[in-house]
């Protein structure tokens, strides 16, 4: 039999074992032993590790990433495609200046629609004025939100816990199914007509599996990462970065993909819908089959008797206890999300940006969907060696930097009177912002996982998005209604970029302090971190005032 034993107690036993102080024939090492359970472990990322070693490794693992991120980023125009071409209105009629609203044309007194191969047409067969089907769309999406924000939240109470427990391959699974699910729900939508009551409860119902598929599969899959990989930062950096660029590619297969469907400019979205859920339900098949299991079981009887509610409760608040014990972490925690707020502001306003402000159309708006992830996709190959080259920490305090100098140069453009100076200025800030943001995951990955022990990996994550779910949830409507006017001059125009960049700013001052504070972790004589490995010396030392992983 082969111990894979993870965590810091056996090392520490064995060496105290070394120094002749086990006591009795076994002591501490063999009930140590004796706890954890003999299984196969898949392979992990050895020696000194690589991007392409890691994708190698990790293929079946980045499979299924790449799937799901295709598959949940491909829904999205496709969704507001169908809300638009499912709007109802009357006719409308023309104003005193005899002009018709967009999407229709006078003719012989009356406002006639615009044919559908044409650019101005309304979106909707149904209604013939574009901006009230985009107004109609827009307040309905609003109210969806909400509970699908809420149910995410609600999700990460549990998630993490879960799959800590139970695994992270079952949940992966379960995620995808969710999202399945969602895709069903809106295909059995399209047979409804708008304004029904089935209607908005299946949207309702759809938006919130979504925002429970979304909830789980983050977590789940950051501690799968963490699981295959060993816990050296660089060697666990390489595995994120593997991640990343598969997360980008994603993306781009995604918008890529449905183009040419939104070029096609459906009337009747339920064949699409139900190909959609084809298309989850084999991937769950193929999942199920191809991926393995990461997560090493241990015997632990801290929760016997607990019903699985009290235990997942249990085993969220060891993980909040961890972070809020580890005061670096726990300020990292807070300051990544106010990061991701600022940063998640700017990307929900963008397209809207560049229609009111630099007067593009949408087609030539929803092509940063593409270009985006594209540069994403370049700045992320180089994580790797970045985080070899500069250590991950200082490859934070850089990417915050840059991710507030990127929206400080896109803001500047709306100083100009010059369309082409802001242009430059958007695309040239939008570049800088988006390249230092897609590297900046595999370093905040890192930096959480490399703090907390493999068995804790899911609850922290959990914690982790719980957190920036929160922040998103308290100030996220800041971005749209109060620093964004689409009808703003001069400076007001590109406030929300000065805005979100000064909170990045603070951010990085307030990081750089926390690292300044934080003790220096050992390193083990197998190149492991010491936080992942040699730092936790037994159970009798539970009650010590070290970081959150030695005190759990």
């Amino acid at each position: 039999q082969v111990f894979w034993v993870e965590g810091a107690s056996f090392t520490a036993s064995l060496g105290r074992c070394a120094g002749g102080r086990c006591g009795g024939s076994g002591g501490a090492m063999g009930s140590t032993m004796t706890s954890v359970r003999a299984r196969m472990v898949p392979a992990r990322l050895k020696g000194r590790g690589g991007v392409c070693k890691a994708l190698k490794k990790m293929r079946h693992f980045l499979l299924c990433v790449g799937f799901f991120q295709a598959f949940d980023m491909a829904s999205i125009d496709p969704v507001n495609a169908f809300l638009y071409s499912t709007v109802p209105c009357p006719p409308p009629a023309p104003n005193e200046q005899g002009r018709c609203p967009r999407g229709s044309f006078l003719h012989d007194g009356a406002c006639e629609p615009h044919p559908r191969s044409t650019k101005d047409w309304s979106m909707s067969v149904h209604c013939a004025d574009r901006g009230y089907v985009v107004h109609q769309v827009t307040h309905l999406r609003g109210r969806l939100t909400w509970p699908q924000h809420l149910a995410g939240l609600g999700t990460l109470l549990f998630a993490g816990p879960l799959i800590d427990t139970i695994g992270r391959k079952p949940m992966m699974l379960a995620s995808i199914a969710t999202h399945t699910i969602s895709v069903g729900l809106i295909a059995a939508a399209s047979l409804a007509e708008w304004g029904d009551a089935g209607f908005v409860v299946l949207m309702g119902v759809a938006f919130v599996f979504h925002g429970v598929s979304n909830a789980i599969f983050q977590p789940a899959s950051n501690a799968m990462v963490a699981d295959l990989s060993r816990g050296n930062e660089k060697l666990r950096g390489d595995g994120y970065a593997a991640f990343g660029i598969i997360h980008q590619v994603g993306i781009v297969l995604a918008f890529g993909s449905m183009y040419p469907v939104l070029m096609m400019k459906l009337t009747d979205y339920t064949d699409m819908w139900l190909g959609f859920a084809g298309l989850g339900v084999l991937a769950v098949t193929l999942n199920c089959a191809v991926l393995r299991e990461s997560m090493i079981a241990t015997d632990d009887d801290r929760h016997t008797g607990m019903s699985a509610c009290q235990r997942a409760m249990a085993e969220f608040s060891a993980g909040f206890r961890i972070v809020w014990r580890d005061r670096f972490l726990w300020r990292f925690v807070m300051l990544n999300a106010l990061v991701s707020v600022a940063a998640v502001g700017v990307f929900r306003l963008l397209s809207t940006y560049e229609i009111a402000v630099l007067g593009y159309g949408a087609a030539m708006a929803s092509t940063a969907g593409i270009v985006l992830p594209a540069v994403g996709l370049v700045s992320t190959a180089f994580a790797s060696p970045l985080i070899r080259c500069c250590g991950v920490y200082f490859l934070m305090a850089l990417v915050w930097c840059a991710i507030a100098g990127g929206m400080f140069v896109a803001g500047c453009g709306a100083l100009s009177t010059e369309l082409r100076v802001t242009e430059v200025c958007f695309w040239s800030g939008l570049a800088i912002f988006d390249a230092a943001f897609s590297l900046g995951h595999p370093c905040n990955k890192t930096i959480i996982s490399t703090h907390v022990q493999l068995s804790h990996q899911g609850n922290v994550f959990a914690f982790a998005h719980f957190a920036s779910g929160v922040a998103e949830l308290a100030l996220g409507l800041l971005w749209p209604e109060v620093f964004f006017q689409a009808r703003a001059k001069g400076w007001k125009r590109g406030i929300f970029f000065f805005v979100s960049g000064g909170i990045v700013a603070v951010c990085v001052v307030l990081f750089l302090a926390a690292w300044r504070a934080m003790p220096k972790p050992d390193v083990s004589s197998d190149g492991e971190s010491g936080s992942d490995s040699g730092s936790t010396s037994s159970a009798d030392d539970s009650d010590s005032s070290a970081p959150g992983p030695q005190a759990e």
